[in-house]
């Protein structure tokens, strides 16, 4: 089922039991700033390969975890996930279990050669703190300094790496219901359940 709020400014359309999809402009964003980017610690300065810390992130909710990104400079080379078996994992910082190991492919979309690695786990976490881990570390990037920019989570020696979700599909029933509430029914066009 697809419930469909209106409001005069513009539309959100929720999708009970599924993901939330919220358009944003159209453009596809940085690795660092997009659209449900949760966690990134990238950044535009010169690089070195192996990195002395881990990325560590939080969550207070659950979330779903679509994609997890890595960068491999590597003197601009890049390092092709798909010559030595390229790995991204999680950890449960709590406990010290794996989550999971995801096979990584490398995305030229960007830079001809394969410095951007991306694992799809679409893996649901619970609210806690996790590692991330790169098979290929030796070829991983970070910066020491962070003089032009970059992700919020950037530090000093952390390996570079992006993640993006979105709600557990419960929390997203939630927000739908709780947007739903808090718009006064005067602005509202519509609250129409639709028939998928």
């Amino acid at each position: 089922m697809t419930m469909s709020i209106s409001f005069v400014s513009g539309s959100v359309r929720c999708i009970l039991g599924g993901v939330l999809a919220l358009v944003v402009g159209g453009a596809n964003a940085d690795a660092w700033n997009g659209p449900g980017v949760i966690y990134s610690s990238w950044s535009r300065d010169w690089v070195s390969d192996g990195p002395p810390i881990l990325p560590i992130f939080s969550i207070a909710r659950p979330q779903k975890i679509i994609e997890i990104w890595d960068y491999h400079w590597n003197s601009g080379l890049g390092q092709d996930p798909a010559l030595v078996n390229g790995v991204i994992s999680l950890f449960d910082n709590a406990t010290g279990g794996l989550v999971g190991n995801w096979s990584a492919s490398a995305r030229t979309d960007f830079y001809p050669n394969p410095t951007y690695w991306m694992a799809v786990p679409q893996a649901v976490l619970q609210p806690g703190s996790y590692t991330i881990v790169d098979s290929h570390h030796s070829t991983w990037s970070y910066s020491t300094t962070n003089y032009f920019g970059g992700g919020p989570d950037w530090g000093p020696g952390i390996g570079f790496s992006a993640v993006v979700a979105v709600p557990e599909p419960a929390t997203v029933a939630l927000l739908c219901l709780g947007l739903a509430a808090l718009v006064p029914f005067s602005t509202r066009r519509h609250l129409t359940p639709d028939a998928h």
